[in-house]
């Protein structure tokens, strides 16, 4: 899976990081300068940001079926559950959903999706994160992000690691593939 990624010279993001630092410490208040200050502190590090409504809206919806083709899902999570409709709205989360339920836990929602279909729910498996990739601190803090080929319970092929930043925006902090052998030992898990 190929995603658009931000990334800047670590120089010039160490600068900005710096002018937002000074404008939030002017304005605290203010969440456009906090959220730049954050963005520009992962860029300073050398780190790459996804903008992940972006994301999905390039990736788009399989041809065949007009479901999405990818999920995203907190990293603790064994299951991941979408939710679309027809205003364009895409919900995921680890907690079952129904199709007209408005009230459950949303983990992520992406606001700008094509308009598709009329509240259907699909799930799919999330794949765990590797042990030399996993984060020290609570897994429900990180996100993952992968291809969806078909949503059934199938586990997925590339996924990435990532940490929210903002609204929309996260850090990939690590990708990786799934060998047959770790996808077999996945589906296995919720049979």
């Amino acid at each position: 899976m190929e995603i658009n990624q931000y990334d800047m010279e670590e120089e010039e993001a160490r600068r900005l990081w710096k002018e937002y630092t000074a404008g939030c410490k002017d304005n605290p208040k203010d969440k456009y300068l906090d959220d730049m200050k954050k963005i520009y502190n992962q860029l300073k590090c050398g780190r790459k940001i996804v903008d992940i409504n972006m994301v999905f809206e390039k990736a788009g919806v399989h041809e065949h079926n007009l479901q999405p083709k990818l999920a995203i899902c907190q990293a603790d999570a064994t299951v991941c559950y979408c939710k679309y409709n027809m205003h364009g709205e895409l919900i995921f989360s680890k907690r079952k959903l129904s199709r007209w339920d408005e009230a459950f836990k949303v983990d992520v929602e992406i606001k700008k999706f094509p308009k598709i279909a009329n509240n259907v729910v699909l799930k799919t498996l999330v794949p765990p994160v590797p042990p030399s990739l996993r984060p020290k601190d609570d897994l429900s803090k990180y996100y993952i992000l992968w291809d969806v080929d078909k949503w059934e319970i199938e586990p997925p092929k590339d996924p990435y690691l990532l940490k929210r930043i903002t609204g929309n925006m996260y850090v990939v902090l690590a990708g990786w593939d799934l060998t047959e052998l770790e996808r077999s030992v996945i589906r296995g898990r919720v049979r």
